[in-house]
């Protein structure tokens, strides 16, 4: 489109053509649809003559993000280039422009197809996810306490934020106690919301000692992986060590 025809045209035309024109790209409608409320917000909340002069700037993405940044300030309490981190506490996500939600990763981060305007906010996540550290992944393995050899197991419980899955290993395999194993993969957020309290409740479950322990089972062992690839080991209520303190208790 000729761009002398464009500035000529109302707030309504020209935002209806851009719409075609995203539509035609095979984008969704919902991110059709913030696109172009994001591409025309200062000409519809500042005037005609800011938006042309900063789309037509050679500089264009540096120069209407610094304008809308301005704009958005002088309309909002809180700093527009502020980056916000939060967690879901309760209830479900509901989607009003987005248009869907998944929890992601340092490594899939820029799977998604991020349009223009928000990649300098997601290489802000990205190098804040660098710095933080955070539990990527549990296994707990367990053991039978005291009985018939014909009733010892072991097993292992393995959860990530996007997966669970669980072993079962009996000492003797019979026809009534076999082997077993299933996993489950998921990228819910209610699933993160459940990992997220389990990975935070985990420091405590293991500061408090093994006296919390002193059932019939075995030792309970904790192997926890962290972002930064580092490992942390702890083995709590070992069989003698569980079975001295429950006597003198």
């Amino acid at each position: 489109m000729d761009v002398r025809v464009a500035m000529n045209m109302t707030h309504d035309e020209i935002k209806s053509k851009y719409k075609e024109y995203l539509r035609l790209q095979a984008l969704s409608k919902n991110t059709v649809q913030t696109a172009s409320n994001d591409t025309f917000y200062l000409r519809k909340n500042e005037s005609k003559e800011l938006f042309w002069e900063k789309i037509l700037s050679p500089d264009f993405e540096t120069v209407y993000r610094t304008a809308m940044v301005e704009s958005l300030s002088k309309r909002t309490k809180g700093d527009p280039q502020k980056l916000i981190w939060c967690e879901i506490t309760d209830g479900e996500l509901k989607l009003l422009e987005a248009e869907s939600a998944r929890w992601l990763t340092r490594e899939n981060l820029y799977e998604v197809p991020w349009l223009p305007a928000d990649l300098n906010l997601i290489k802000k996540v990205a190098t804040q996810m660098e710095n933080v550290k955070y539990i990527a992944r549990i296994v707990i393995k367990g053991a039978s306490g005291y009985g018939s050899a014909d009733e010892a197991y072991n097993d292992k419980v393995t959860i990530t934020p996007t997966s669970i899955s669980y072993e079962y290993k009996p000492m003797y395999e019979s026809e009534l106690n076999l082997s077993r194993k299933w996993s489950y993969k998921t990228n819910s957020p209610i699933f993160r919301m459940m990992y997220d309290k389990v990975a935070g409740m985990l420091p405590a479950i293991i500061e408090r000692g093994i006296q919390e322990f002193c059932t019939d089972i075995g030792g309970i062992e904790f192997n926890i992986t962290y972002s930064d690839k580092t490992k942390f080991k702890e083995i709590t209520g070992s069989r003698e060590i569980t079975l001295k303190n429950c006597l003198w208790q």
